[in-house]
């Protein structure tokens, strides 16, 4: 497969730490999430940490394909383990 774009994004920790504190958590966890994603990342000590590193790698994915394949929304794009590390999966 070509690469047909590059994106790189950033998400603060503590941004999503004080949204999955607030009453809009549920709210926004499935909205972004997928329910494997959310299984992942509610099972790990670092929580906020690992939500936060899924939505910058959502949010770098969509820069990259933002003109040549758009993506429609964010459970369109997954995170998924592979036996070399983590990887993106889009629908």
């Amino acid at each position: 497969m070509a690469v047909v774009g590059l994106g790189m994004d950033i998400c603060s920790v503590e941004r999503i730490q004080r949204i999955l504190d607030s009453p809009r958590r549920q709210k926004f966890l499935e909205r972004v999430y997928t329910v494997a994603e959310r299984q992942l990342c509610s099972n790990r000590y670092d929580t906020a940490a690992a939500y936060a590193a899924r939505f910058a790698a959502k949010e770098a994915l969509y820069v990259s394909r933002a003109h040549r394949y758009p993506v429609s929304k964010s459970l369109d794009v997954s995170g998924i383990e592979t036996p070399k590390g983590p990887a993106a999966d889009v629908d």
